[in-house]
């Protein structure tokens, strides 16, 4: 067995923590819909966000714009390959649950992406590609750059993409 969790398992391990601290963490999944991948550029993909919110233990009730505390944004879990990530998310929000995670932690008003690349995530596990670098339509992202890319290109939406980030 993996040292390293499935998705489902890792917001399953989520859930199961806050759920036994309802009154300081607030879980999450938000929704919303990213361009798709395919070379058309004109296809549309709902995307799943997990979030998890916390407040310090003196505080009841859930995350305010207003509270006047200091707030700490986390995010964990932008690149499916990076599979310590997410678990270092997992252990973080535990340990500042717990209180183990120093004084300071805990006067903090929290916002943690667990797994920012919710979908990635999931279609690593569902074909056990652990070092497959590339998208579902062959492209390396980390590799394919512009000067190199556009010679070879595969993907006219990512060549697009490739020229308006330079």
């Amino acid at each position: 067995r993996s040292l390293y969790h499935p998705t489902s398992e890792l917001l399953g391990m989520i859930k199961r923590i806050c759920s036994q601290y309802k009154e300081r963490c607030q879980f999450e999944m938000l929704t919303g819909t990213d361009r798709g991948e395919r070379s058309t550029g004109n296809t549309y993909h709902p995307v799943k966000t997990p979030v998890v919110r916390i407040v310090p233990a003196d505080k009841h009730g859930p995350p305010t714009k207003k509270s006047g505390l200091q707030k700490v944004f986390a995010l964990f879990g932008e690149h499916a390959r990076e599979l310590i990530s997410p678990e270092s998310a997992v252990a973080l929000i535990e340990l500042i649950l717990t209180g183990h995670a120093g004084e300071a932690a805990g006067k903090v008003e929290w916002t943690i992406f667990p797994v920012v690349n919710y979908r990635g995530h999931k279609r690593l596990w569902k074909y056990r590609r652990m070092c497959l670098r590339s998208t579902p339509n062959g492209i390396d992202l980390n590799r394919d750059y512009a000067d190199h890319f556009e010679r070879h290109a595969r993907d006219e939406y990512v060549v697009r993409s490739l020229r308006v980030s330079r």
